[in-house]
């Protein structure tokens, strides 16, 4: 059958290059569009390391701090390392709760003393146990090191072979914010897509007295601090926000003059992109979200389909003779349009397939427009079988589109006036 479906194709593109030419490009651009949609919120959504649990996360990390006798009076912002250990800590539903808390820092090696800026996480040993980190050298710190507040620091490959030349650097020395650290492990380099693994070096939040709320602000509720947790199944998601509103009134009635609300609360990786990573807000706008997205890919597919319509009726006006002799011989208006349909697919899949190797080519000289500069990708973001399977949704809509109508009308064509190639 596929060897059939070859030879037709072969054909047909001999038959008339141009006009296949021309179809081919339609179809490849149209894809082309479509698929550059669907691989930008694939790399955000697809799991990969160390974000291999993606599916199972939930986010928070927009948190409001306000005055019980004054609503008015409110912080939006993270939250304090209070919240984080109080409230968060002593869920019982999630596997696994982090805090954390992003920063840029200086980082130097003691003979150096270059002083570049990285990216910092503060962070705790649970951390780890939510995100794939491969570590290429060490250990992760643990829950005594973050406890006793020790200075200790996870690196990337990057940022080692940068500082000392090579990956095997656990026991280093380096400064940090011009306060020594060591070296207790070395970790393979994180995409930048990985929006909450990403790092340069990860730093135990204890060791830094800056990651500690003033008591006095805000009874110590506000601060820089997100929290990652790790659900047992997707079905525990309702269970886990349910125990987060509880715990949080809990917390409140421990405070004096303030408390903290979370607004949507524990915001899924779906919730985050529909969102464009914007946790304060009160409801998620699903539906908005993909009328636009299914809207914008219509429109995407239907001007090249339109276009490519109107090139296979000419082409097929010029076929009407051979349509009139299969209908003489017996050939049914159905037979008529399933191979309109057929030969139209055939065209659209080799249009399809350009499609898709050219939307990675995009992306991969765009990637700057739609993530953080620098990123890189790798096989595992952009090859998965999901894109082929849309690919081929998407050109059996395309097919349909362009070759629906064609199809109808040469079922239609009368014998005697296709014999005589008239209308």
């Amino acid at each position: 059958m596929l060897r059939i479906y070859l030879k037709q194709a072969w054909s047909l593109l001999k038959e008339n290059p141009l006009v296949s030419g021309l179809s081919i490009a339609g179809t490849a651009l149209a894809i082309t569009a479509v698929m550059m949609i669907i691989l930008v919120i694939q790399v955000r959504l697809a799991e990969y390391a160390p974000e291999t649990e993606r599916g199972r996360m939930l986010h928070i990390i927009a948190t409001r701090s306000f005055m019980k006798s004054n609503d008015g009076n409110w912080n939006n912002g993270g939250m304090g390392k209070r919240v984080v250990r109080e409230l968060f800590y002593n869920l019982k539903t999630p596997q696994e709760v982090s805090g954390y808390a992003r920063s840029t820092v200086s980082v130097s090696s003691v003979a150096k003393r270059t002083f570049t800026k990285y990216r910092a996480t503060y962070t705790d040993d649970r951390f780890w146990k939510i995100f794939d980190y491969t570590f290429l050298d060490g250990t992760p710190f643990t829950y005594e090191d973050n406890e006793s507040g020790i200075r200790k620091a996870v690196i990337s490959e990057k940022l080692a072979r940068r500082l000392f030349g090579k990956t095997e650097a656990k026991g280093q020395p380096l400064l940090i914010n011009r306060t020594e650290y060591t070296v207790c492990g070395v970790v393979k380099n994180v995409p930048r897509t990985a929006r909450y693994a990403y790092s340069d070096v990860w730093l135990p939040y204890n060791s830094s007295a800056g990651m500690e709320t003033a008591a006095n602000v805000y009874e110590g509720l506000v601060g820089s601090f997100n929290v990652v947790m790790l659900a047992y199944r997707t079905d525990d998601f309702t269970a886990v926000r349910a125990e987060v509103e509880q715990a949080t009134k809990q917390l409140n009635a421990n405070t004096s003059e303030y408390g903290v609300s979370f607004f949507n609360g524990p915001m899924s990786n779906l919730d985050m992109v529909v969102t464009n990573n914007n946790g304060f807000i009160n409801e998620i706008p699903y539906g908005n979200w993909f009328l636009r997205q299914g809207s914008f890919v219509f429109f995407l597919l239907l001007l090249p389909a339109l276009n490519m319509v109107g090139i296979t009726l000419t082409n097929f006006r010029k076929r009407r003779a051979e349509i009139g002799v299969r209908k003489a011989f017996g050939a049914t208006t159905g037979n008529v349009f399933r191979q309109v349909i057929d030969e139209n697919l055939i065209i659209t899949f080799i249009g399809g397939i350009f499609g898709l190797v050219l939307s990675i080519g995009v992306l991969l000289l765009t990637r700057d427009i739609f993530f953080p500069s620098g990123t890189e990708f790798n096989v595992e973001m952009l090859i998965r079988p999901e894109t082929f399977l849309i690919t081929l949704l998407f050109i059996f809509l395309l097919n349909l589109l362009c070759a629906g109508i064609p199809a109808w009308r040469a079922g239609k064509y009368n014998i005697v006036k296709s014999l005589n190639n008239q209308e």
